[in-house]
């Protein structure tokens, strides 16, 4: 069952004008959680999941199931937005061995969605670095259709 959330004004003009354009991607990215919506951890509650199958065969095949999952367990309705999926904490994703293409994760959940993502490491020209740039952890988003706020 969707939980309705109710626009606040920190949803601003910006982003609704964005959301009209019907880009193909509906993504927005900013630092900082906006208070009245519920992210998801995904650290959190994916390692959760993968705790019970860390040691099993097939455990990229397995956590991309659990993962798709979560997401959509957590899906809500937004009474201006539409179905949104608010995410934060995505470190775990990164893990070589769960061979996640956050990317293409990305891309699949905004076609049909708004993804909303607090992002909390630096972001320079569409690329989003995981904690900071020394980290080379990094995501190139100049593939996909997004908004930064």
């Amino acid at each position: 069952m969707l939980k309705e959330l109710k626009m606040s004004k920190i949803i601003n003009s910006q982003v609704i004008s964005y959301l009209k354009t019907s880009p193909r991607n509906r993504i927005i990215i900013h630092q900082g959680k906006f208070d009245e919506l519920a992210y998801l951890d995904i650290g959190v509650e994916f390692s959760k999941l993968l705790k019970p199958i860390v040691n099993t065969k097939h455990l990229s095949f397995k956590a991309q199931n659990l993962l798709n999952d979560l997401l959509l367990s957590f899906i809500s309705k937004h009474l201006e937005l539409g179905e949104i999926l608010s995410l934060t904490n995505y470190g775990i994703l990164f893990e070589k061995e769960l061979n996640i293409d956050i990317i293409a994760m990305f891309d699949k959940y905004s076609k049909n969605l708004t993804l909303i993502l607090d992002w909390q490491g630096e972001i320079e020209n569409d690329i989003l670095y995981y904690l900071d740039k020394q980290s080379n952890i990094k995501i190139d988003m100049n593939s996909i259709n997004h908004l930064i706020i």
